[in-house]
C-alpha cells in the first residue's frame, strides 16, 4: 500500500522526503503539504509492508524510488533519527525498521 508521511508541529505541517545529499539518501522534513495528485514516481511514497508474517500491527516502510530501502531508526547521541537503510536480503528482519501502530 503506498502512503506518504506528515506531521505537524503547532501550525505548520511538513511531509517526508527522501533526498540525495553527498551520495548519501537522507530522510528530510519540508515544510507543505503532501501534495494531492503524486506521480507513479515520487520521493515522497513509501510502501507499506507488514514486518514479519507473525505481526499484525508492525510495519517496514520501503523506499519507492529504489527497491530494498526502508525506513529504519538509528541511534545519534541521545535521540533518534529516521534514515534510509538497505535491507541485504529479503527476507532478512532488521528490528531498526520496525515501525509499529
Amino acid at each position: 500500500m503506498p502512503v506518504a508521511f506528515s506531521v505537524q508541529v503547532e501550525d505548520k505541517t511538513y511531509y517526508m522526503c527522501c533526498e540525495k545529499e553527498c551520495g548519501k539518501m537522507i530522510v528530510r522534513f519540508r515544510e507543505g503539504e503532501v501534495p494531492k495528485e503524486i506521480p507513479g514516481e515520487s520521493n515522497v511514497i513509501f510502501f507499506k509492508k507488514t514486518f514479519t508474517s507473525c505481526s499484525t500491527r508492525a510495519f517496514k516502510f520501503e523506499y519507492s524510488l529504489e527497491q530494498g530501502m526502508f525506513l529504519a531508526f538509528e541511534e545519534e547521541g541521545c535521540l533518534r533519527k529516521l534514515i534510509l537503510k538497505k535491507l541485504s536480503k529479503e527476507d532478512e528482519v532488521d528490528e531498526t525498521m520496525k515501525i509499529s501502530f
